[in-house]
C-alpha cells in the first residue's frame, strides 16, 4: 500500500496518533543486523476499498533492514 508507506516516510503525520501502534524487533546473528518494525492502523477512513474486507479493522505493515559488513538492504 503506497499510502501506507507515504505516512511512515511522513512520521505518519495525516493519521490520528492514538490509533497507530508500533513495534521494533532486533535480531543479529549469522553476520548481520535484521531491524523489523511492526505498525499496525486503526485509522482506515483514507482506504478507498474497505468495503471488499468484511468488518476490517484496522491495517498493518511490516518493513525490516538488513545491515551486513557489506551493505545495508530494506
Amino acid at each position: 500500500m503506497v499510502y501506507l508507506q507515504e505516512q511512515k516516510e511522513e512520521n505518519y503525520r495525516d493519521i490520528d496518533p492514538d490509533k497507530i501502534q508500533q513495534k521494533t524487533t532486533l535480531e543479529k546473528g549469522h553476520g548481520r543486523i535484521e531491524k523489523r518494525t511492526y505498525c499496525i492502523i486503526e485509522d482506515i477512513d483514507w482506504m478507498q476499498e474497505k468495503e471488499k474486507w468484511k468488518d476490517i479493522k484496522s491495517i498493518g505493515m511490516v518493513t525490516n533492514k538488513i545491515t551486513t559488513r557489506e551493505e545495508t538492504t530494506k
